[in-house]
């Protein structure tokens, strides 16, 4: 009895010995008034993110709908599903699914594919929650729809649908068609017109789905207005690589001199993740309006002195595009003469014309386009009257002769003509001054002088195109040509547009009566004015 009541006494002084070395667990349990020091403080356990793995649900319907016929230009349902290369029996294949049901506060990922539709107007394919059709969140649209601007087209996800407080999750298409309730076809029965089943589902695989919408409009029952395969799941989907847009080059910059008056445009189109469908080349600044084919290198011509900017457009086979522009500079011929010596100078050699050698020839303190003498009608501020190959900055000279401001050209001109020698050379040399050409001086219309009188034509096109009913050049020298080359000679004459004239508005690129007589007796110069 002794050694019990010692074993009871010594044990009693261990235990007030471990609370007094121990005092936080001894007091932590038995006290809720300790403080942080001294009571454990347990671990953070981060939530955890649910993800639900959708149920469906018949909704107690068990009828299956029957397929009808598709009208004339239609492919009926179970064509459209073969073509998809769905091994689906139309009829024989159908779940009456309605829903899905889910879990609250979780997520659900979603794949969803557009696959065909009929249907003559817009729709956009979305889900809505809880048997909520206000809840609609697109996700995809079948075409541009105004209100759905930032909705993907065609095919859209993977992504994650945040549960939220809701238990159910189903699927509609906003139509636009007319019918009630505001366009929305569901697949709960109870939201469509009539307790209508408009939609059929399929699920050829455990978590895939096929989905056919019909609107019964106009009596057919083909269930192919939209079809729409969904893909849903509690695993993440992996998802498709974006498109990498393409990179268009237009290539680098270039310089010519005339009279050369075409260039190679050197672009190219590369696409990491695909193939180049198109090149298109637009003008976007320059003298004249050139359009080069719509190839990766294509020729633009003909040009004028000046700088053109083209720019290059490359789509790759997803529709995505890039642009490049590149700045092509045409700078003039330079306008050189040859000349004999004099006063025991010795031999010939060759200069520039006293109004393009930029010094002060007569000793007035003006220089070339400055002064005076260097343009036809002896303004030197009008920059048209300016004649760059005069010889002469004293008296005011054109193409080497007294300044008389009266008509320069009256002769018809055209190539493969008994053309007036004379008059050729005289337009060659205005071309040359007006246009920096570059032409020879010899008297022949060939094609390169064609080529230039084009180019002034284009130039000038609104005086000397557009009284005729046409937007291509000619490169013949007549009417509306002489008059434009004549008022810029003598802007004082100023000549009226000559009226009268044949339209060719019918074939604007072959104005086959400009190609008339040989004989320029037989021309009608009383159309041009002064003549």
């Amino acid at each position: 009895m002794k050694k019990i009541l010692l074993f009871i006494i010594m044990f009693s002084f261990t235990l007030g010995a471990v609370g007094g070395i121990f005092p936080k667990f001894a007091k932590s349990a038995e006290n809720p008034q300790c403080n942080e020091k001294e009571c454990p403080v347990p671990p953070t356990i981060p939530p955890v993110v649910i993800n639900s793995c959708p149920v469906p649900s018949i909704l107690g319907d068990t009828t299956s709908k029957t397929i009808g016929n598709a009208p004339e230009g239609e492919q009926n349902l179970q064509l459209v599903l073969d073509n998809a290369s769905y091994t689906l029996n139309v009829n024989s294949d159908q779940k009456q699914f309605q829903k899905w049901d889910v879990n609250a506060n979780s997520t659900v990922q979603i794949n969803a594919k557009f696959i065909n539709k009929f249907a003559g107007y817009s729709s956009v394919f979305g889900f809505y929650k809880n048997g909520d059709l206000n809840s609609f969140t697109p996700i995809f649209k079948t075409e541009a729809i105004a209100g759905y601007e930032s909705t993907p087209l065609s095919t859209s996800g993977p992504f994650a649908i945040n549960t939220g407080n809701a238990t159910s999750i189903g699927f509609a298409i906003k139509t636009w068609n007319g019918i009630s309730p505001a366009g929305t076809l569901a697949t709960e029965n109870s939201f469509n017109t009539n307790g209508n089943d408009q939609v059929v589902v399929y699920n050829p695989f455990s978590n895939k789905y096929i989905l056919g919408f019909e609107d019964l409009i106009n009596g057919d029952d083909d269930f192919n207005d939209l079809v729409v395969e969904i893909i849903l799941s509690c695993e993440e989907i992996e998802k498709e690589p974006e498109n990498s847009a393409p990179t268009a080059n237009a290539g680098p910059d270039q310089i010519i001199t005339l009279p050369t008056n075409s260039v190679n445009l050197n672009g190219t189109g590369t696409d990491s993740d695909g193939t180049i469908a198109s090149f298109v080349w637009t003008s976007v600044s320059g003298p004249s309006t050139i359009n080069p084919n719509d190839v990766e290198d294509p020729t633009a011509s003909p040009l004028v002195a000046g700088t053109y900017v083209f720019k290059l457009t490359v789509t790759d086979d997803d529709g995505a595009t890039d642009d490049d522009e590149v700045q092509i500079t045409i700078n003039p011929a330079e306008v050189i003469t040859s000349s004999g010596g004099g006063g025991g100078g010795g031999g010939g050699g060759s200069r520039r014309k006293q109004c393009s050698d930029n010094r002060d020839n007569d000793n007035d303190g003006l220089e070339d386009e400055a002064d005076p003498g260097c343009h036809s009608d002896g303004n030197a501020n009008n920059s048209n009257s300016y004649v760059r190959s005069d010889n002469n900055e004293q008296d005011g000279q054109v193409l080497g002769a007294e300044t008389s401001c009266g008509i320069y050209v009256d002769k018809f001109l055209r190539k493969g003509y008994q053309n007036d020698v004379d008059s050729v050379k005289e337009v060659q040399q205005f071309l040359n001054d007006y246009m920096n050409a570059g032409l020879a001086l010899d008297g022949v219309y060939g094609p390169l002088t064609e080529a230039a009188v084009e180019n002034f034509q284009l130039a000038h096109a609104e005086k000397v195109l557009a009284p005729w009913g046409i937007t291509a050049p000619t490169g013949i020298f007549y009417l509306t040509t002489q008059t434009e080359v004549n008022n810029i000679m003598c802007p004082t004459l100023e000549l009226p547009i000559p009226s009268n004239l044949i339209q060719f508005r019918d074939n604007p690129q072959t104005p086959r009566a400009l190609q008339i007589s040989n004989n320029t007796n037989n021309i009608n110069m009383s159309l041009f004015p002064s003549f």
